[in-house]
């Protein structure tokens, strides 16, 4: 399986609260914890799995195609924050990108959008999630 899409799904499982029912996200992020569990040994094998998730997900579906998409492989959220300015101020600044965390594991991955924001814990594993490199 493509790495990207491999990444994106590490990133869905940070917000599923944002896009399913409550009562659903634990469901949810167990299939999608599988999946990248089972990519790790047979990357073939979990694209229908992925697939199986996903479909009748409308939702999930359209997040990790946005994500995709977007060159920097951002949330759609982080994505919105960058590109909107319809009153740009002179000068060419740059948005300030947000920190990405990734669980020591590979299974999980969050961005940090404020220094105010506690750095979370990988739901798979409980640990403290660490800064990305690069």
């Amino acid at each position: 399986m493509d790495q990207d899409v491999l990444d994106a799904v590490r990133l869905l499982r940070g917000h599923l609260r944002e896009l399913v029912e409550a009562r659903r996200v634990a469901v949810l992020d167990g299939r999608l914890a599988g999946v990248l569990s089972l990519a790790e040994q047979d990357s073939e094998a979990a694209l229908p799995e992925l697939a199986g998730v996903l479909s009748g997900e409308p939702e999930l579906e359209n997040w990790v195609a946005r994500v995709l998409e977007d060159p920097h492989k951002r949330p759609p959220a982080l994505q919105a924050r960058s590109e909107r300015a319809p009153d740009r101020l002179p000068g060419t600044g740059e948005p300030v990108p947000a920190l990405r965390y990734e669980c020591p594991l590979g299974d999980y991955a969050w961005y940090r959008l404020t220094v105010g924001e506690r750095v979370r814990k990988c739901p798979t594993h409980r640990l403290l999630l660490v800064a990305a490199s690069g």
